[in-house]
């Protein structure tokens, strides 16, 4: 590495674009045919989502969909990474187990962004909260709630790095 990098300032070529009002962001783009989705997200941590009630939603003005775990119950999303012996390979796009606070549990497509955040709050969750474990300490604890019970442990993955000296 070269010397003067570490609290020296960077020159940035984007600057006097986005500062002068002359950047361009993707949310302001319009194609012909472009609608929008709104996520609509847990509030709790841990539960188990009982109900996705979705007809006020779906009823609202310029929605033209509203996606609940029910509809997307085959569709699954590949795990980001993977490690040797990882027990989990896709995950549900919508599931009613409820594992982190701001999990997905619906999804309303309209016509404008305005018209999806608005219908998303009329979606209405019936949550059954379950306690929560925070921190991986604390998560392999013994008794800890179970993200996955039929598991038995909150472990994903265990397995052992090899670390190489060299000279």
């Amino acid at each position: 590495m070269g010397e003067g990098y570490v609290g020296a300032r960077t020159p940035r070529r984007e600057d006097i674009r986005l500062l002068t009002g002359r950047g361009r962001y993707v949310g302001n783009v319009r194609l012909p045919g472009t609608v929008h989705a709104y996520v609509v997200r847990s509030p709790t941590a841990h539960g188990r989502l009982l109900g996705c009630g979705a007809k006020a939603a779906a009823a609202a003005e310029g929605v033209l969909d509203v996606i609940t775990p029910a509809d997307a119950a085959g569709l699954f999303l590949p795990c980001v990474s993977l490690a040797p012996g990882q027990r989990m390979l896709s995950y549900r796009m919508l599931d009613d187990a409820i594992r982190y606070a701001g999990q997905p549990l619906a999804v309303v497509v309209a016509r404008t962004p305005e018209a999806a955040r608005d219908a998303a709050d009329l979606v209405d969750l019936e949550l059954d909260e379950l306690p929560a474990v925070v921190g991986a300490e604390r998560a392999l604890e013994a008794g800890a709630p179970l993200l996955y019970p039929d598991w038995g442990t909150n472990v994903l993955t265990d397995f052992t790095l090899y670390a190489c000296a060299t000279s």
